[in-house]
């Protein structure tokens, strides 16, 4: 029975090494062709890999826009800005704003410095600091310290919950991008007053759905688009 176990496990084991070679030859041949210029065999090869990580969308979006596919490739670049380091965020936010000739300049305000910096971390770490600090400003008030550590336990403790709050938001936010020119109008009915278009590759955030159609928000326009115009990111 022992040796059945054993032997499972052996193969378990083999077959993730497999599974991760597969992907990582994959990723390399993408790479590769990518160098040498042949752009859709590079997509060809990173779309084959199951799990895609952040650097996998963004070698795809850069795929896509070498192909003149910027709709396809902005979809690539948001998927990769969820979880990406503060560099790769801003570079994805660089590129993104390539293609949206109208995007604002958030890379210059602390909003945008706050959320590349922290990015790559979950809403779990974060709620799990917030405690942590929580826990060490209830300390260092029951051991009376000294008043300078406390008020900065206090704003720490202040930001971490605007963070998490933050990070919430965008979790639970969905976004998509404009396959093409979408008229924007004030109810889920093209009887409605339109009051604007979204451009296409353009990123917009989904706030309600009713059957085929989205409500969205897009800088400073709210209002309802059919939903089989926009690509969910």
């Amino acid at each position: 029975m022992m040796n059945r176990y054993l032997l499972m496990l052996c193969a378990m084991i083999c077959s993730m090494i497999l599974y991760g070679t597969s992907n990582q030859e994959l990723f390399l041949k993408g790479n590769k062709a990518y160098r040498a210029g042949a752009y859709q065999e590079a997509l060809d090869h990173y779309e084959q890999i199951a799990q895609k990580g952040d650097a996998v969308w963004h070698n795809m979006g850069n795929c896509y826009a070498q192909l003149e596919r910027p709709v396809d490739a902005c979809v690539c670049w948001q998927r990769a800005q969820q979880h990406a380091v503060y560099d790769d965020y801003c570079t994805l936010h660089t590129q993104i704003a390539a293609v949206d000739q109208e995007s604002d300049t958030m890379n210059q305000s602390w909003l945008f410095w706050v959320r590349a910096h922290t990015a790559s971390y979950s809403l779990l770490i974060v709620q799990l600091i917030t405690l942590l600090i929580w826990f060490s400003l209830f300390i260092a008030i029951k051991k009376r310290l000294h008043w300078f550590a406390i008020v900065t336990l206090m704003i720490l403790s202040v930001f971490f919950i605007w963070l998490s709050i933050d990070k919430q938001g965008q979790w639970c936010r969905n976004y998509a991008v404009a396959s093409e020119e979408i008229p924007v109008y004030v109810g889920p009915n093209m009887a409605y007053h339109q009051q604007g278009v979204v451009r296409p590759a353009h990123v917009v955030s989904i706030t309600a759905e009713r059957e085929g159609w989205y409500k969205i928000a897009y800088k400073e326009l709210a209002g309802w688009v059919q939903a089989d115009k926009l690509i969910k990111v």
